[in-house]
């Protein structure tokens, strides 16, 4: 390994970011690394081991910069485990579901890392429930038996102290520990000594320090006498007491461990995230991962059966005390736009660790250090990329600058010596080039300085290539960008190459004042029929979003529309500088308002229809953004896919879950239930797949809209009865339906739609381009259209073997995508189709699933699917 500069043994060494150079020098003195001589100051490992990771021997503390309300008890448990000789026994209270069992864990690890006890030990659990009924056998656990202490036991075994020893003994519930089990403990605290279960005279000893946790009240279950014996009592927080910032890592961590687990990435909703870091958890962080973990199993299942394309957890799936929270919240409106009004509803976490749409400000410092490196000027090394890379600095920060506080956030993570650089070029640079560079500057500055310097350490210089031309045409601004350089060069005795006075150049000719950035930005204006219709609207978005951004207009059905296009054009003339604008309009003549006004005011626009309060709020924040026009409206255009693949999966579902029926209807009661008796006792069927279903009334228009009522929840496939009415099933009289030939024909038909309902789960396995159950639903049809129009009578078995031949080869040409061009055909297939008219037939029927699935047919294909229905048919 060579020579390496502070910052990069930090990285490279596994040390914690802040790590002082002191710090790193006393491996020189313990001979596992050397320093060279002169400056600038760099180190080099002697050999491969490797360093202690103090990110590990600290492990308190790093959970304690995840959970800051944890602060005392992580110094309380530090004072416990480091007191001399051998450390204090701890009692941890909390509620149930804090976290009691992983503090103890924790303070093992700490313990073991800082050498107060040998890595090989471990945190040996008892939980006290077990044995609190039964004296002998606690003591025999915990103390171990002699041999022939009484009756079965032939040999001597160890108790748990014995096995703790030198280590940590983890009492759990222990309020369940009986006076005399307590009472037992005594000695061996106090003394470390103790007997096994039978002996009388020996005397063991034990290192043993106790950790003890309890979810009651100690002085309600334990004696005075043995709590005394903790010196140290512990109490972790409730979750309800924890800030909301600590909350959300939670969420995030477990959505992170859950991906990893089951190695798939996992796409949450803003809604469904928002209902996590909100609802009510009383048993705390064991229920608010027990919660999560629900949620994700739902929809593993819609992913693995072929529902959901990627793991999508929505509000759909959240147990049902998590989502009631969704309907009273009314706080942190702020906290979730900026959390959760990025660029996507959704976040991703994926099993490597990253997250899509997480907001840099939530994360604690080890995140944020990831965050930050993954926008390293990687575009680089493309082509233009200087655009991308500027880009990358402005458009996306305003939505997140905002005040001082903000731009603290990111000196909290940049070393002191880059903010001391950042204020310093800009100094300058205000003095040298008249500007005034606001805090969205400084962010910019600050993020491209630390990750200059970066690459600069690892000797990873980049070409910027239009230099001389950036030098030539903006010569004053190229000259300041020197002189910063030679800043940078005193300040951390680097040598800067003159490309990095490109870059500086150019983040001087490039920026904007973020006044002007958002006057550019594209302006939203929603237009509507009604007395108060879209300044309602308009309000109610503005105040979600806590924004004045967008402009509603009313156009009353007593007023011209022409009358209202000439308000709004005076309007767009007050604007002082001309920005594009997204027309959302409910209807009619509205939709023709953009070309006027692109001919008179000159402002581009694009109009989206039948808008409503969702459009909007999706066109405001990509307004803030600052995506142009046209992604706008593809944005918004999104919202309609995202709301329509929603209702296509939960419509999807509800079909696949949906019973078959025969409904009965008469208008007397008399002689109905004798027959629906008689029917369902000569039928052959499955109770869970097929119903009976009886229907009285003798109003058409009632029988009408119950069967279509029946229809939203059961596949209706025959009607019986005597009252003429027109019915999209099949139809069978009611007097007549006992006769042979009627119970037959329904037979058959139970049959046929029986197996289509059963092929679906087999074929889930075996299709991997499209959903089985859309695949069965359409080829059922056109089966039974086939058969219908050829007057062919197929069994049930004939019907499986057609449907799973279609279905198969369905998915085998989605393998190759949408057909593009015409299908070869053999001579044997063109000649067939020449010599048999119901080929062509039949090439009619299959039309339908071609169109479906965008897919094709050839000859041969039709012509054996014909001999497969002459073969089947009776």
């Amino acid at each position: 390994m060579g020579w390496l500069t502070p910052y990069y043994c930090r990285i490279s060494w596994h040390l914690t970011p802040n790590t002082p150079v002191r710090n790193i020098a006393i491996f020189v003195f313990q001979g596992k690394a050397r320093k060279k001589s002169g400056k600038p100051v760099l180190f080099q490992l002697v050999t491969q081991q490797i360093v202690l990771n103090e990110v590990h021997k600290d492990i308190l503390g790093s959970h304690l910069k995840r959970n800051p309300s944890l602060k005392i008890a992580v110094e309380q448990a530090k004072a416990a485990v480091l007191y001399p000789p051998d450390g204090m026994n701890m009692l941890i209270l909390g509620e149930t579901g804090v976290g009691k069992s992983l503090f103890a864990e924790l303070i093992v690890l700490y313990a073991q890392n800082n050498n107060i006890i040998p890595l090989s030990s471990e945190l040996v659990i008892f939980n006290c429930a077990d044995y609190s009924n039964n004296p002998q056998l606690l003591i025999a656990q915990l103390f171990g038996t002699r041999k022939g202490a009484y009756t079965g036991i032939d040999e001597n075994r160890i108790g748990l102290i014995e096995k703790a020893n030198n280590g940590f003994l983890f009492l759990d519930e222990v309020h369940r520990l009986p006076h005399e089990g307590q009472e037992m403990l005594f000695t061996f605290m106090d003394k470390g000594v103790y007997r096994r279960l039978g002996e009388a005279d020996a005397i063991r000893t034990a290192n043993v320090k106790i950790i003890a946790a309890t979810t009651e009240a100690p002085e309600s279950h334990l004696l005075r006498t043995f709590t005394r014996r903790f010196p140290i009592t512990i109490r972790l927080p409730a979750l309800r007491e924890r800030t909301l910032q600590e909350r959300i890592k939670l969420v995030h961590s477990f959505l992170q461990t859950e991906s990893k687990s089951i190695q798939c990435s996992i796409s949450i909703s803003g809604n469904a995230l928002r209902a996590f870091y909100i609802y009510d958890c009383p048993n705390n962080i064991g229920q608010l991962r027990a919660d999560l973990r629900s949620a994700c199993a739902k929809a593993y299942v819609d992913y693995v059966t072929g529902i959901r394309e990627i793991i999508t957890i929505t509000s759909d799936y959240l147990p049902q005390h998590v989502s009631a929270f969704l309907l009273n919240e009314t706080e942190h409106r702020k906290l979730w736009n900026e959390l959760l009004g990025g660029k996507t509803k959704f976040t991703v976490f994926h099993p490597s660790g990253d997250i899509e749409n997480e907001n840099m400000f939530f994360l604690d410092e080890e995140q944020k250090g990831t965050t930050l490196q993954k926008m390293e000027l990687s575009t680089l090394f493309g082509a233009g990329p200087e655009s991308s890379y500027l880009q990358s600095l402005y458009t996306t920060k305003l939505s997140l600058i905002k005040s001082k506080d903000d731009i603290k956030t990111i000196q909290d993570y940049v070393t002191g010596t880059i903010s001391e650089l950042t204020d310093e070029i800009i100094q300058l640079s205000q003095k040298r080039l008249e500007k005034t560079f606001d805090i969205n500057f400084q962010y910019a500055l600050s993020i491209h300085l630390e990750k200059t310097l970066n690459r600069l350490k690892f000797d990873q210089l980049i070409t910027h290539p239009r230099l001389n031309d950036i030098r030539i045409k903006h010569n004053r601004e190229f000259n300041v960008a020197l002189d910063c350089l030679r800043i940078i060069e005193k300040k951390v005795d680097i040598s800067m190459p003159i490309d990095e006075a490109a870059f500086l150049t150019m983040l001087f000719i490039h920026y904007e004042d973020s006044e002007v950035l958002r006057a550019k930005q594209v302006r939203v204006m929603l237009i509507m029929h009604g007395e108060s219709a879209a300044t309602s609207m308009a309000d109610t978005v503005n105040e979600l979003l806590e924004v004045e951004y967008v402009k509603g207009f009313n156009l009353s059905l007593k007023v011209q529309p022409q009358i209202i296009l000439e308000q709004i054009i005076a309007y767009i003339k007050t604007w002082e500088v001309k920005s594009d604008l997204f027309l959302l309009v409910d209807m009619g003549s509205l939709s023709n308002f953009g070309a006027v006004i692109l001919r008179e005011c000159g402002v581009r626009t694009k109009t989206m229809q039948l808008v409503s309060t969702m459009y909007v709020i999706e066109a405001v924040q990509k307004a803030m953004l600052g995506l142009p026009l046209e992604e706008i409206y593809n944005e918004v255009l999104g919202v309609n896919y995202l709301l329509d693949q929603s209702y296509r999966a939960k419509s999807e579902f509800n079909r696949q879950t949906k019973k078959l029926a025969i409904v009965m209807v008469s208008s007397s009661e008399e002689d109905l239930p004798e027959t629906l008796t008689s029917l369902s006792n000569r039928l052959t069927y499955k109770p869970n797949i097929l119903e009976i279903i009886p229907i009285i009334s003798s109003d058409k228009q009632d029988i009408a809209q119950r069967l279509k009522s029946t229809s939203y929840v059961f596949d209706i496939v025959s009607v019986i009865t005597n009252i003429p009415i027109p019915s999209q099933w099949r139809t069978l009289r009611l007097d007549e339906v006992l006769w042979e030939k009627n119970i037959i024909t329904l037979q058959a038909i139970i049959n046929i739609e029986t197996t289509y309902v059963l092929l679906v789960e087999p074929l889930n396995g075996l299709l991997k381009n499209t959903s089985a159950f859309r695949v069965v639903t359409e080829v059922r049809k056109a089966v039974l259209k086939i058969s219908a129009a050829q007057g062919l009578n197929l069994t049930a078995n004939a019907h499986i073997g057609i449907a799973m031949h279609l279905s198969c080869l369905i998915d085998k040409k989605l393998t190759d995508g949408p057909v593009s061009a015409p299908i070869r055909q053999t001579r044997a297939g063109k000649q067939a189709f020449s010599r048999d008219p119901v080929l062509k037939i039949f090439s009619k029927e299959l039309h339908t699933l071609e169109t479906k699935f965008q897919i094709e047919f050839s000859d041969d294909e039709i012509v054996y699917l014909k001999s497969l229905f002459e073969q089947n048919s009776f």
